[in-house]
């Protein structure tokens, strides 16, 4: 957790970055991933050697990998946070 002045109204608040130090809101895109990848591989069934199973749980992991990586690859474009108390987005300091 940390504590960020704003350097429009000097208004103090607080925010949490993950474990890899980015600002919370850059993991999103897995859970987006996971969720369509579900939602897409609810209807689909995958078979192989005799056996099947349902694409649910499959499609949901690929789906977050591919999402949460590219949110990581580009999220360096929206690391900017915004002050609730005036709406104004800025970089935080590292």
């Amino acid at each position: 957790m940390a504590i960020i002045e704003c350097p429009n109204c000097n208004h103090l608040f607080d925010t949490q970055r993950d474990a890899s130090g980015r600002w919370v809101g850059a993991t999103t895109g897995t859970a987006v991933g996971a969720g369509v990848g579900a939602a897409i591989g609810e209807g689909i069934g995958i078979a192989l050697l005799g056996t099947a199973i349902a694409g649910t749980l499959p499609v949901a992991i690929i789906g977050g990998a591919v999402l949460g990586l590219l949110g990581l690859a580009i999220g360096n474009n929206f690391d900017d946070v915004t002050c609730p108390h005036c709406q104004h987005n800025f970089r935080p300091p590292q």
